[in-house]
């Protein structure tokens, strides 16, 4: 699970294969993920958890990680998350996650994690 307000200035090695932007990357071999996303700098968004739904199935549960924060600025700024891969997780094979909104948005983000290579 994320911790949110904590800054971790540790360097990690993010491996991307093929979409550069995409929403989840995995950092230092497979052990942990990066998760990407973008909005007001001030009112950042990430993961609040990581359930494993199935085998090599995630569900990222995303939620504002300074709540209460007040007004959030109007700009545009990538946040990054670095977290524990969950057990059960084979970095080794592709992995099929969902970026669970919850009321923020409609639809979810469903993202194919390629293995690490």
């Amino acid at each position: 699970m994320a911790e949110t307000g904590q800054d971790d200035l540790r360097e990690y090695r993010v491996e991307v294969a093929g979409d550069t932007h995409a929403p989840l990357a995995w950092v230092d071999g497979g052990g942990y993920l990066a998760v990407t996303t973008s909005g007001s700098s001030s009112c950042p968004h990430g993961p609040g958890s990581l359930t494993v739904t199935a085998p090599q199935r995630l569900t990222v549960e995303m939620v504002e990680l300074r709540p209460g924060q007040g007004a959030c600025t109007a700009d545009l700024a990538p946040h990054v998350t670095i977290v524990e891969v969950p057990d059960g997780l084979d970095p080794t094979r592709p992995v099929i996650a969902v970026l669970d909104w919850g009321e923020e948005s409609p639809e979810d983000t469903d993202v194919v994690l390629d293995p690490v290579g």
